[in-house]
């Protein structure tokens, strides 16, 4: 069993499971003698059903980390397409003022 507790520490320091799941892990691989005794079965499905939880935790913030930069993507096209409405709003307005200008000037030249 010292193979499988230094391979879960190795993946913990590389990053590969969180400090949780190491503990759950080491739980698991804790020898009969070592500390709590118990049967291995049970053990590793206490184990599982604790991996299971973190599991669904992780993915319910993954969720919501995506849902959020989702949104964030839906709110700056928005503003995109705001900004592109209000340039071509002010480029007829602009093409509305010289034709009043026009107007005007071609009053007061009659």
């Amino acid at each position: 069993m010292k193979e499988e507790r230094k391979k879960v520490l190795e993946m913990l320091v590389e990053g590969t499971i969180s400090v949780e799941e190491a503990d759950v892990l080491l739980d698991i691989l804790q020898e009969p003698g070592e500390g709590e005794s118990g049967d291995f079965g049970e053990k590793l499905k206490d184990g599982l059903k604790k991996t299971k939880e973190s599991i669904r935790k992780a993915k319910e913030k993954l969720q919501k980390e995506i849902e959020r930069l989702e949104l964030r993507k839906k709110t700056e096209r928005s503003l995109e397409m705001l900004s592109e409405a209000l340039d071509r709003a002010e480029e007829k307005l602009k093409l509305a003022a010289e034709k009043i200008k026009e107007k005007y000037k071609k009053r007061e030249d009659a």
